[in-house]
């Protein structure tokens, strides 16, 4: 506990009272005893309790996500009264400054002019607060001293929005309408590795697509828990969601505070058609469509998109179909198509035409449908070993050496090879004079 001590005391009402002036303290329920000529009397009957700190505003900018260091000193300044002085605040008082959700402000209490309050003159005070490392908004100040606690803030503050600078674009076409790529966002104000917890401090997420998407509030979504700070501030990694389509922008939600859009033209990859079916029981075969077109055709492959929901986005369909006699085409359109599957079964009713062996055209959310593909594998080396000298011991430059390799996938002609190089990560150096390769399995250099 503390002992305070009052002054000034003198005897007044004819020895019935005293009157003294109080010390400069905070607190509440302090007990109190009258020592006269060594003599101490009991406890008086009523405690003491000074005024809980009040409040009256609060200036501030938008604070930095990194708080208070050496290179962003920006002071949050609170002003108001019955803080103490920052002796008591420190020690006795045990001085607290709390914002938002869970943050505390490091704080120096400065006592200044006085102003009136309750039809009282009092000392006004400020306190100039290090505002720590975080994110969000609309954050109210608590003043606590003395065990006794201020109401609430009027005024509130935020950190700064999130800023998207960067986004390389070799982590797109994205593999797949179903998501699941790592897309990374390099830029400022992103938060810190280990954000706070409540009015949504740890929220952070991406919102992406066309303009006309964020025009309606019907963007695509990053995976709801899957963005990471890689870097505090800097850089966050995400979860591409299911989606469609091109020429994608960015905005990055952290702890519900938007950046400003990023016009990154992400994509995600074209459609594939695969197959075709029908109903047998209405249509004989996908070669047997009636003229006059409305009958059902069934389409798999891949990169459809997903199904469709409510007040979601709805992904465009557009399909066209062609017939050529050799010397002019003939394109008809079908209509009302529909993802049965997420990503990889749609269909779609047909409409008057005719020919056979028709050219299909489907875009999927304005990407137009690529026709699949096989590859062969990539190449892989298993052994290197020098001709005539040991590899071991090391090349010297323009030795005219020869390296053999050995491995799988090397192609039937040394025509198909780019390029051979080696070196400490495998690029510095090229072997320019190369030999036939045997068998797809068997190499050497020199």
């Amino acid at each position: 506990g503390v002992s305070l001590r009052a002054t000034s005391c003198s005897v007044v009402a004819g020895g019935d009272a005293l009157r003294c002036l109080t010390p400069a303290g905070v607190g509440a329920a302090y007990q109190a005893r009258i020592i006269i000529a060594g003599q101490v009397s009991d406890l008086l009957e009523h405690d003491f309790t000074y005024h809980e700190p009040i409040i009256k505003w609060i200036n501030s900018s938008a604070i930095d996500t990194r708080g208070w260091t050496s290179s962003t000193p920006d002071y949050v300044q609170v002003y108001g009264a019955f803080f103490g002085s920052d002796e008591s605040f420190q020690s006795y008082g045990d001085g607290e400054v709390l914002y938002g959700p869970g943050f505390e402000a490091s704080c120096t209490v400065y006592n200044e002019s006085f102003f009136s309050f309750d039809d009282t003159l009092v000392q006004g005070s400020r306190l100039e607060c290090a505002p720590v490392a975080g994110s969000g908004m609309n954050h109210q100040w608590t003043v606590t001293t003395g065990a006794q606690s201020s109401e609430a803030s009027q005024n509130k503050t935020r950190y700064k929005a999130p800023e998207i600078l960067g986004m390389d674009d070799d982590q797109w076409p994205f593999s797949t309408t179903a998501g699941g790529d790592s897309i990374t966002m390099t830029g400022d104000q992103m938060g810190p590795l280990t954000p706070s917890v409540g009015h949504g401090a740890t929220t952070v997420f991406a919102l992406y697509g066309s303009e006309s998407q964020f025009d309606d509030g019907k963007g695509f979504r990053t995976v709801v828990g899957s963005c990471e700070l890689l870097m505090a501030h800097v850089a966050v990694v995400c979860t591409v969601g299911a989606g469609t389509g091109a020429n994608h922008s960015w905005e990055l939600i952290v702890s519900n505070q938007s950046s400003t859009r990023y016009y990154a033209n992400s994509r995600y990859a074209s459609p594939v058609i695969t197959s075709f079916s029908v109903n047998i029981s209405i249509t004989p075969s996908v070669y047997d469509f009636s003229t006059s077109g409305y009958e059902l055709v069934f389409i798999t492959g891949i990169n459809f998109g997903p199904l469709k929901k409510v007040n979601a986005y709805a992904t465009p369909f557009v399909v066209t179909v062609t017939w050529t006699d050799g010397a002019e085409a003939y394109d008809f359109s079908y209509t009302n198509c529909t993802v049965l599957t997420a990503h990889i079964d749609m269909v779609c009713f047909t409409s008057e035409g005719a020919g056979s062996y028709l050219d299909w055209t489907l875009q999927v959310d304005g990407q137009t449908n690529v026709f699949p593909s096989t590859g062969y594998g990539e190449p892989f080396i298993s052994s290197i070993n020098g001709v005539n000298f040991s590899i071991a011991s090391g090349v010297s430059v323009g030795s005219g050496g020869v390296v053999d390799f050995e491995g799988e996938n090397f192609g039937p002609a040394f025509d198909l090879v780019d390029e051979v190089t080696f070196g400490p990560t495998g690029t510095e150096f090229y072997l320019y004079d190369s030999a036939d390769s045997s068998a797809n399995a068997y190499g050497s250099c020199s």
